[in-house]
Order: structure tokens, then sequence, then C-alpha cells
């Protein structure tokens, strides 16, 4: 079990790859947009995928000890999360970029939910990245919304 835990954390050897987190946030996002055009389920899907990703890099941390750099699984998962806003691919590209430098610089106190132990903390930083993130593209969404509708009121 133990080589499994490694091999599903790396994302089948992804991990050991220059950018692997970059890689994986990409897949990531890309599969919640499968995901969410395939299934009627996806939402339960995404939740699931947050437990079992937490119980894998719990392992996979008992394994190496601390925070290994190859445990990419946890970009994954919260990336699959940004199609939770998305009206567009611009939402998703967005959302890309605000979760990888939330996750990044880790500002916002996100630094914090890192020092949880194991699994947790490897999980839950990119969760708080990645839902930071969603409320920013609604929020920028909103912001384009109300400026067009004010637009589109001077013009009548």
């Amino acid at each position: 079990m133990s080589d499994m835990s490694i091999f599903i954390a790396s994302l089948a050897g992804i991990g050991w790859l220059p950018f692997a987190a970059g890689i994986a946030s990409v897949l990531g996002a890309g599969w919640g947009w499968w995901l969410r055009s395939h299934s009627k389920y996806w939402h339960y899907v995404l939740i699931l995928q947050v437990f079992l990703a937490i119980a894998i890099s719990e392992n996979a941390v008992a394994i190496s000890g601390g925070d290994p750099p190859y445990i990419v699984i946890d970009e994954f998962v919260a990336a699959a999360f940004l199609i939770i806003p998305a009206v567009s691919l611009v939402d998703v590209v967005t959302g890309f970029i605000l979760f990888s430098l939330l996750d990044y610089y880790e500002i916002f106190g996100i630094h914090r939910v890192e020092n949880l132990h194991g699994g947790f903390g490897i999980v839950l930083d990119d969760m708080a990245a990645v839902l930071l993130s969603i409320l920013f593209v609604i929020l920028i969404n909103r912001t384009f919304r109300y400026w067009k509708r004010i637009k589109d009121s001077r013009m009548d």
C-alpha cells in the first residue's frame, strides 16, 4: 500500500517533474471541467476527492515524513473546484491564475492552514487557496456585470 499511496499522491509520478504543482493544477481544472459537463453528480465527486486526497496524503506523509514536494494530489483536487463559479473558460483561467498565486504565496492566512498536521494540512491549505480564488472570480464577475449594466443604462 505504501508504494501505491506515493504513486497516487504524486499523480502517477507527475510530482517528480519540474513545475509539478502547476501541471497537477491544470490537470485538476481540466478534470473538474470535464466532470461537470459529463456527470450530474460532479459536486459529490469533488467532495469525495478531498477526503480521499487527505487519506492518501496522510499515508504518504507517514511513509516519507513531512510534506514531501512530490505530493501534488492536493493541487489536482483543489484545482478541480475552479469550475464551480465558471461560466466560461476565462473564469477557469482567471481562477487558475489566482489559485496558483494564492497557493504559492499563501497570503490571507492560508499559511496557517498548512500548519495542520499530515494530510489535513497538505490538502486544506490548497482548499483554502481555491476557495479564496472562487470568491475572487465571483467578485470579478459581479463587478463586470455591474459595470456593464451601468454602461448599458447610460446608452439608453
